[in-house]
């Protein structure tokens, strides 16, 4: 996947710009992209009527058939004074099959209730008593949950300049 954006509408005598972002998907099928931007340097920015930097929001619509379309979309961004601002245009998208390998990842992970009943049965673990965790379950036995932030992606464009100044009398 690849994103990329461009400044399709605004001037440097404007606090205001609106940028065309695209995101080819290569064939994936997304569920859902949330888009935001990164301040790199410069004067604050906010995008999407005020929101700040790396606050995600989402751009897209489905359309009648439930699906969204991330690949071509507008993003207004704010200069909140007049200087010069480096930002990139984020994407963050789970797609379908990233979803697959998260629903199986919990599967083949299990609960947490299943992993202390496991330690019950197979090491004689009593939740309910004084017994210490070290003393009954071996070193390197855990259980770690699937956690879906794994199963995202996360693109950045590169660095966009937007400008916002005076002209001066000649």
């Amino acid at each position: 996947m690849q994103l990329k954006a461009k400044n399709i509408s605004g001037s440097k005598y404007t606090s205001e710009d609106i940028l065309q972002v695209t995101l080819d998907l290569e064939g994936e099928k997304v569920i859902t992209c949330n888009h935001s931007i990164e301040l790199i340097s410069g004067v604050d920015v906010t995008h999407g009527g005020g929101a700040e930097p790396l606050q995600l929001l989402n751009y897209t619509k489905p359309d009648f058939n439930g699906d969204v379309d991330p690949t071509n979309i507008q993003m207004h961004v704010k200069q909140l004074s007049k200087g010069v601002s480096t930002i990139k245009v984020c994407a963050t998208v789970f797609t379908e099959e990233a979803n697959v390998r998260y629903e199986e990842a919990k599967t083949e992970n299990g609960t947490e209730e299943e992993f202390e009943a496991m330690l019950q049965s197979e090491y004689g673990w009593n939740p309910d008593d004084d017994t210490f965790w070290d003393d009954v379950v071996p070193e390197g036995v855990q259980w770690t949950p699937v956690s879906f932030e794994d199963y995202l992606v996360r693109l950045k464009t590169g660095e966009l300049e937007i400008s916002w100044s005076d002209d001066e009398f000649v």
